[in-house]
């Protein structure tokens, strides 16, 4: 029972041992090389292990001679020049990035480094002949099974040719390489013996550690991407549901804000400021859920991480536990980043909370770092994006308290998933779609006990690029042309939910405007057609049978390139900010939308003079969330 007990803390001591021992190995592995999977990753191990094991065997002979104090043949012509290639495989691995390129370089000095000595100890007559056993050994450790019998033959062929030489009927031919035979003492065959049997154990060793590595990187990286694939399938479900129920809150909240508009003060006006109430906060659940899919489209502007980082933890920091002490590791040279300021502000906060509440109220430390990372340092993380920079910006924090288990890990970006008694699960869900949406990674490290770590990596700002864009904002701004006055604007109404167009139609006719209502975009397209030089403003939902709202768009462009034209949808991304400016699209108006965010958009698209301003009771009630 006690040796039992006692195995798995040998084996995690002999693991631990072997790490330390090889710690440099992964120095010499490119990044490119471990990208092409563990079996190659763990040859390119093999091969930087096996190196200085190499160049250790060649030396000792020659030293041992020299400590004996006889000639041998073990000469320094034969010797160093072969350590010395093996000394060099794990630089010409890094340099090259190729396992095959290493690996044949190494075969190259053991052959070379075992054939020509051999030949001088004329052939079968040295005990030199054992690495000839070897080297179809050393094929198959760094460059696979397959090799093994090429190897094999190699070597069969060099003892074929080493014994006709014996039997030539002069006998071996002594000037051949111009040398004579050396003496072999018996140390220096014992050695060579040893030396032999040592390289296979070792050998076999260190396959089944780089083999152990590499399976278990395997088997992160497959955790790795189902847990990013399960968070993309929820991701896709929620962004749907909460598509669906925008449109649905979109006509509620319209008509309780028209009926508010005509009533006064009195029961039923309460009872509509409970209905409009309760379809805000149904919105901002809404908006929760479309953030986490990542379908919440960033503002891109130019964000300083580090000032955000500084300002948010002097903000918190008295509303979070007394006993959290909050340590800010900020580095001066930050780079900033394109994103929505007000969903990475979001994003700090929560990663903060949820580190103070990690604390469970006792003392603690909570770390707010940020800084650069070299892309190729970074490991497997939620996402796997596409990284554009060779740089990233990264923003850590880090707790030191409760920590997490893998199970736990596994569901903490889940919608509506919580530990605590009071959560209600979307804050680190809204973390996860706020770096979805912005392009970027997420890594977590938390252990039970001894806390957590959550890093966000981002492509960092190529400033002359955010200087380009702004002088084209500030240039189509400048150069954006007047719309033409008209006493009866007529505005395209397309929307495949009749509730919802019904409604935007009552609205605008009520604001003093004439309407066109489509179904979906094949009928909006023959209304166009029809109607073209009447229409004025063009509002189109985006999801919709058959055309969406922006092929509809791209059909109006080829004929009218100044037609104002925006998206009404529950998506915020239904359009890449490239193509809705291809498109002139002016902008998205957000699901659900109130009356009055749906009159100002009209008279900003279709001019302020064009409808008589409407009554302050068919505005009424509360704008909705941007």
């Amino acid at each position: 029972m006690e040796s039992e007990a006692n195995r798995p803390s040998l084996a995690s001591f002999a693991t631990r041992a072997w790490e330390r021992a090889t710690g440099w190995v992964d120095h010499f592995v490119p990044k490119a090389v471990l990208d092409q999977g563990p079996q190659v990753a763990a040859r390119a191990r093999a091969i930087v292990a096996f190196a200085p094991m190499a160049t250790l065997v060649t030396v000792v002979p020659y030293l041992g001679q020299w400590i004996e104090g006889q000639p041998g043949p073990a000469t320094p012509a034969s010797t160093w020049p072969v350590a010395l290639a093996f000394a060099l495989a794990p630089a010409v691995l890094r340099r090259s990035h190729s396992v095959n390129f290493a690996a044949g370089w190494l075969l190259l000095a053991a052959v070379v480094g075992t054939v020509i000595p051999t030949t001088l100890q004329h052939g079968l007559h040295s005990i030199l002949t054992v690495w000839l056993l070897l080297i179809p050994t050393v094929a198959s450790f760094v460059l696979g099974a397959r090799w093994t019998a090429a190897f094999t033959m190699l070597s069969a062929l060099i003892l074929t040719a080493f014994w006709a030489l014996a039997e030539l009927p002069g006998g071996w031919p002594e000037d051949l390489l111009g040398s004579a035979i050396a003496p072999e003492s018996i140390a220096f065959r014992w050695l060579n013996l040893l030396l032999a049997l040592f390289t296979i154990s070792v050998m076999a060793f260190i396959w089944e550690r780089s083999s152990a590595q590499s399976k278990a990187e395997r088997e992160q990286l497959e955790a790795e991407m189902r847990r990013s694939q399960k968070l993309e399938s929820v991701g896709m479900l929620a962004g749907g549901v909460a598509h669906d129920f925008n449109n649905i809150l979109a006509a509620i909240a319209g008509h309780a804000h028209l009926l508010r508009g005509e009533l006064g003060e009195g029961e039923q006006a309460r009872h509509l400021d409970a209905i409009l109430d309760s379809a805000e906060r149904g919105a901002l659940l809404a908006e929760q859920m479309l953030t986490y899919a990542g379908k919440k489209q960033p503002e891109d502007i130019p964000v300083d991480l580090r000032v955000l980082c500084l300002e948010l933890s002097k903000l918190l920091r008295p509303g979070l536990h007394p006993n959290t002490k909050i340590v800010t590791e900020l580095t001066a040279k930050t780079p900033r980043v394109f994103g929505d300021p007000v969903q990475l502000q979001q994003l700090v906060m929560n990663l903060l909370t949820n580190a103070s509440e990690a604390l469970e109220g006792e003392a603690g430390r909570v770390w707010v770092r940020s800084g650069m990372v070299a892309a190729s340092e970074v490991g497997p993380g939620l996402l796997n994006p596409a990284w554009t920079e060779d740089e990233l910006t990264f923003v850590e924090v880090q707790d030191e308290g409760c920590g997490m288990d893998e199970a736990t890990i596994d569901r903490i970006f889940d919608p509506f998933f919580t530990t605590k008694d009071d959560g209600h699960g979307l804050g680190l869900a809204a973390v996860i779609g706020t770096v979805r949406s912005h392009g970027g990674e997420l890594l977590i490290e938390s252990s039970p006990g001894k806390g957590t770590r959550i890093r966000v990596l981002l492509n960092p700002l190529d400033e002359t690029l955010a200087s380009v864009r702004d002088f084209n904002a500030q240039l189509s701004a400048a150069t954006q042309p007047a719309p033409e006055a008209s006493s009866d604007p007529l505005v395209l109404l397309v929307d495949d939910e009749a509730i919802i167009l019904d409604l935007a139609g009552e609205i605008l006719e009520a604001g003093g405007f004439a309407t066109l209502r489509a179904h979906d975009g094949e009928e909006a397209w023959a209304l166009y057609q029809a109607r073209a030089a009447e229409i004025r403003l063009i509002l189109t939902d985006q999801t919709m049978p058959g055309m969406d709202g922006v092929e509809l768009i791209e059909r109006v462009r080829e004929r009218d390139a100044a037609v104002p034209a925006a998206l009404s949808t529950g998506y915020a991304d239904a359009v890449s900010p490239e193509r809705a400016e291809a498109l002139a699209i002016h902008t998205v108006l957000r699901k659900p939308w109130t009356p009055s965010d749906l009159l100002n958009l009209a008279r900003e698209l279709a001019g302020p003079d064009r409808a008589a301003a409407p009554s302050d009771e068919s505005a009424a009630g509360p704008r909705a969330r941007a």
